[in-house]
């Protein structure tokens, strides 16, 4: 009852907002939050073996390849969890663009701290 009390009486247009964050962030804690997070990691997954299975002119943008094995052959809770499935090398797509090098470096980085 407050909440709602403070969303009609403060005059900061972006209490709504302050006030959905605090709400995710609770949400996202603990066990529970990691759970749900890799749900959306696994139901990602296993759009990109779909579409990788079943579509010839949409790709998605991961290697289709690693270790010399089909990436949707792999089981999902391999990939889910194994940097070689997202780390990209300028050539082996076909596509040679800056951002692959900057997602690497993301990768990297991420991966160290």
């Amino acid at each position: 009852m407050n909440n709602a009390f403070m969303m009609h009486a403060s005059t900061s247009p972006f209490y709504p907002l302050f006030a959905a964050l605090d709400i995710n962030a609770k949400m996202h804690e603990g066990v529970s939050g990691r759970n749900m997070w890799m749900d959306c990691v696994v139901n990602g997954i296993n759009a990109r073996k779909l579409i990788l299975d079943n579509c010839q002119h949409i790709r998605p943008f991961v290697p289709e390849l690693v270790d010399g094995k089909p990436r949707q052959s792999y089981e999902t809770a391999q990939i889910a969890v194994d940097l070689r499935f997202f780390q990209f090398v300028p050539g082996n797509t076909g596509i040679l663009l800056k951002a692959m090098q900057r997602i690497n470096t993301l990768l990297i980085r991420a991966n160290c701290c």
